[in-house]
């Protein structure tokens, strides 16, 4: 069922921008860029009110003179209208940037999906939620971002690449610390059940209560809390969501403690169902399992590096945001052995000089101040850890800088000592400014040695390195020696693991224990969650000169992450834009020419054996130098194959017109210049295969070649045409003002006999809509309870499956609403104005609806009203929401009595009622000639 009018508002193109934003399955994050913070002059106001007011107070309480308690409130009421015009000011630049943001993705979006980017994975059955499946543009855009990948990482660093399994025993993830810590904490909503990841409920609510802290301090306190959220443990966390009154986001309601939840998907391996495994949480333990062989074929030469590129898979507890939260998604990563007493690079020199927007752990107290340095001044200042740290961390922001990353949408977060696990030295996330705030893109971790020491230690393999030198050395060792009937006494079993972890302990850590020991018992932590106290008693550490020729240890591993989908989707965000021509705004891709998925367009403006031979021939020599192209040979003009052409971000199109038969060349374009050189067809293919490869850039090659002049065709953006009868009527109109009386009579017979055919073309394609509604709904929706009018109001009402309730009936049903009508027959135009548009849909268990109102009406008839009016007693379950849209569920109650098919009739009535009530509608239906639908569109059915 669906009720809907005429939205003359907006284009159809902005409506279809508009709509596509409920075509997710999950609920939207965030809207908008990270919420800016406050800052501390509306806390210093907020207390200088408070601190007013008691003055006032005290005053009265004192029985001051009138006059100064007088003066005492003026200066309290002047505090007071300074801290409202403040808070104004603030909210209203919030909800700009909020504005701003979720039109860009709206935007963005319209074309990713249009465009077959990526969708919801199982589309046609619901979706999903976490899982997306890429289409051609999308699987393109993946493979070249992966390619420049191992041009920068493994080709450039001569890294080792391989490829693992992704199904892995239990053995090995219980081994590294996977089965019992590769947690998220989760509450649950207390009415509904429905499950949400802890930090993230605790981050999002204090970026909207924030704004109205008390004070100064608990501002503060709130950033805290935010700041750590990730990194609180389980009773901080409830401490924290409880403190700040987090309620379920959709519903409102309490919700439970925190409790942990494990992220890996757990599977049996084999038949017998005896051997567990699961599927990998990351790419690196393949590596990690592997390093013997890698060592072996590396010549046993240190230090190296390993790489591998494939799927990862997490149960995440709420994924949203697109690919920024889902449940499988490609990873890149690499592994760095090297020495543990010697991490420095031999290549930092070459970035030693770069400068980098840093976030120290130092900086991160909620208002997030970064700082600008060298990676030479961090490594040196020991802001970043080691130089092999340093190096790759550079090599990632000139790899995603060169992606289309905008390095002012680019920082290195640290991360906190209570982020990071126990073992690890340092560890630093490169994140990207997006419209959801900064989103953790890659992850740079020193993980010590501890990944090939606990592998080590269980599969009783030894992965270790050594190096040999052609003559002997004089080297200072650290020398420990165990009191072993001491520790064995002490801690019985465990006595044997903390032994081997002193043991496997390099030089620099045996010392920093020595000192430590000196000074009393040290506490040392191990992965296993196992605590132990140790004592000058139970180890003895020298420091002692030793003549050796070969020296044995275990690697530390330096690692960078990539998360690719992340990366993806930030680099699509930065290359969103838009641009106006002949009063029309069409958005595109601006992606770099690296990584476009197509590099070129062929259009050819001719047809025939020649034109053919040409294109096949530009079209192979393309193919040899490895470039992807796209030929557009349809009638449209060329104007709007341009803008088809810069919507996907191709880079460049290349224009066979009737002049290249007779001189062998052709017209290049640079579509974010929209500039065009002319230059013959071999030397267009060099060129543009140049610019692909970044090797040149198009203001050296627009210098060189003679300019081909941009013609005055109209870049059409892909939109509704205009009803024939409005191009009649202009026509019209325009030959009373310019002919010649003699004239008029003809041109007016020429619109009347053009009015006439619009009108048979417009009843010819709501025909065709409504019986595409119809053939949409599948068998059920063929029993069509009627279409009944109100004042220009109109409800469609089918037994549509909730498969299908989503934005693509909506559209269709709008369509045959929309279809376009002579200006002069008043009989078929609506009466009551714009009021909203709504589809509702059920099956058995479920009523699932969606309301849409524009903005321009939300004073008169907000989605909150009709939500209200139409759903009554009903509990709504919001699914989405934004300032237009609304998209509820209603299950199920027997004990209710409420069926999905009783609210739908319930819902309609009360939707008439309400529109009744705010005189939207006429109150009878006599005004026939103000109706949109009437018995005759039904009858069409």
């Amino acid at each position: 069922m669906a009720f809907y009018l005429k939205q003359k508002q907006m284009t159809r193109g902005q409506e279809l921008v508009m709509l596509r934003k409920l075509h997710n399955l999950e609920a939207v994050a965030n809207a908008g860029e990270q919420k800016s913070v406050a800052g501390p002059t509306l806390a210093s106001l907020t207390e200088a009110v408070a601190t007013q007011a008691a003055a006032v107070t005290k005053l009265k309480a004192d029985k001051a003179a009138k006059e100064e308690i007088t003066a005492a409130v003026a200066l309290l009421l002047e505090a007071k209208a300074k801290l409202k015009a403040l808070q104004d000011e603030k909210e209203a630049a919030k909800k700009e940037k909020a504005k701003e943001a979720t039109e860009l993705r709206a935007g963005l979006e319209d074309i990713l999906l249009r465009k077959f980017f990526y969708v919801p994975s199982f589309e046609i059955y619901g979706g999903v939620g976490g899982l997306y499946d890429f289409g051609p543009t999308g699987c393109a855009l993946k493979s070249n971002i992966l390619d420049y990948w191992r041009q920068h990482f493994v080709l450039a660093e001569k890294m080792l690449e391989v490829s693992c399994s992704a199904l892995t025993p239990d053995i090995v993830l219980r081994t590294s610390g996977h089965v019992e810590k590769f947690t998220d904490f989760m509450v649950k909503d207390l009415k509904t059940g429905d499950c949400h990841r802890a930090d993230k409920l605790l981050e999002d609510h204090i970026d909207d209560i924030v704004d109205s802290a008390s004070s100064e301090k608990e501002k503060k306190e709130m950033l805290a809390d935010k700041s750590a959220a990730d990194a609180l443990s389980q009773e901080a966390l409830g401490a924290a969501l409880k403190r700040w009154g987090v309620k379920a986001p959709t519903t409102n309601n309490d919700v439970g403690d925190p409790f942990p939840f494990n992220l890996m998907f757990v599977t049996q391996i084999g038949p017998t169902g005896k051997l567990v495994g699961y599927m990998r949480p990351e790419t690196a333990q393949g590596i990690f399992v592997n390093f013997r062989r890698l060592l072996e074929y590396n010549a046993g030469k240190m230090p190296f590096a390993a790489a591998q590129i494939g799927l990862a898979y997490r149960n995440e507890i709420s994924p949203r945001s697109g690919l920024l939260r889902v449940r499988e998604f490609p990873l890149a990563e690499i592994e760095h052995f090297v020495n543990p007493e010697n991490k420095n690079h031999p290549k930092f020199k070459k970035v030693a000089n770069l400068e980098l927007t840093l976030l120290p752990k130092a900086a991160q107290t909620g208002e997030d101040i970064c700082v600008q340095m060298t990676v030479g001044e961090a490594v040196k200042s020991g802001t970043i850890n080691n130089e092999t740290l340093g190096y790759y961390m550079a090599r990632t922001f000139l790899f995603l800088t060169h992606c289309g990353v905008h390095a002012d949408k680019l920082r290195f977060r640290q991360h906190k000592d209570t982020e990071m696990a126990h073992y690890a030295k340092d560890c630093w996330d490169a994140e990207i400014l997006m419209t959801y705030g900064w989103v953790e893109c890659v992850g740079h971790a020193d993980r010590a040695a501890y990944d090939l020491q606990v592998h080590s230690a269980k599969s009783k393999v030894d992965l270790i390195a050594q190096e040999s030198y052609d003559q002997p050395r004089l080297v200072k060792v650290a020398v420990m020696k165990l009191n072993a009937a001491k520790i064995g006494k002490t801690y019985g079993k465990g006595a044997k693991v903390l032994s081997q972890h002193l043991k496997e302990m390099p030089k620099h850590e045996s010392l920093e224990l020595k000192a430590k020991l000196e000074k009393g018992p040290v506490t040392i932590s191990l992965c296993t969650k196992e605590t132990f106290e140790v004592t000058s008693e139970m180890v003895t550490i020298t420091e002692e000169t030793k003549k050796i020729n070969v020296i044995k240890y275990t690697p530390s591993v330096v690692e960078p992450s990539f998360g690719v989908g992340r990366i993806m989707y930030g680099i699509l965000e930065h290359s969103y834009t838009t641009r106006t021509k002949n009063g029309e705004t069409q958005g595109f891709l601006s992606l770099s020419p690296s990584i476009a998925p197509v590099k070129a367009t062929i259009l050819p403006l001719g047809s025939g054996q020649e034109f053919d031979e040409l294109v096949s021939s530009v079209e192979q020599g393309f193919v040899n130098l490895g470039l992807s192209t796209k030929t557009d040979t349809s009638g449209a003009s060329i104007g709007r194959k341009y803008a088809r052409s810069d919507e996907i971000g191709v880079p460049f199109a290349i224009t066979l017109d009737f002049d290249t038969p007779k001189d062998n060349t052709v017209t290049v374009r640079d579509r974010d210049s929209t500039q065009q050189i002319r230059l013959p067809i071999k030397d267009a293919l060099e060129v543009i295969s140049s610019l692909c490869t970044l090797s040149t850039t198009w203001a050296k090659v627009y210098s060189q070649w003679p300019h081909q002049a941009v013609p005055e065709e109209k870049e059409e953006v892909p939109a509704v045409k205009k009803a024939p009868a409005k191009k009649a009527k202009a026509a019209t109109e325009k030959a009373n003002k310019k002919e010649k009386p003699a004239k008029k009579e003809k041109a007016a017979k020429t619109a009347k006999k053009q009015d006439s055919k619009a009108t048979a073309d417009a009843e010819k394609a709501q025909k065709k809509l409504l019986a595409q509604i119809a053939k949409e709904g599948g068998k059920k929706a063929q029993d069509i309870a009627g279409l009944r009018d109100m004042g220009g109001v109109s409800f469609f009402h089918v037994a549509l499956p909730v498969c299908k309730a989503d934005l693509n009936l909506l559209q269709i049903a709008m369509d045959a609403m929309n279809v376009p009508c002579p200006e002069d027959a008043e009989e078929r135009r609506g009466g009551a104005g714009d009021i909203g548009k709504t589809l509702l849909s059920f099956d058995d268990d479920k009523l699932v609806f969606i309301i849409h109102v524009p903005k321009a009406l939300a004073g008169s008839c907000s989605i909150e009203t009709w939500k209200t009016a139409m759903c009554g007693k009903y509990k709504v379950k919001t699914l989405a929401s934004s300032d237009e849209y609304f998209k509820g569920q209603i299950d199920r109650s027997e004990e209710d009595n409420c069926y999905p098919i009783k609210v739908q009739d319930d819902m309609i009535n009360r939707g008439f009622q309400m529109l009744a009530e705010k005189k939207l509608v006429l109150a009878d239906d006599d005004d026939e000639d103000e109706m949109v639908f009437g018995d005759d569109d039904y009858d069409m059915l």
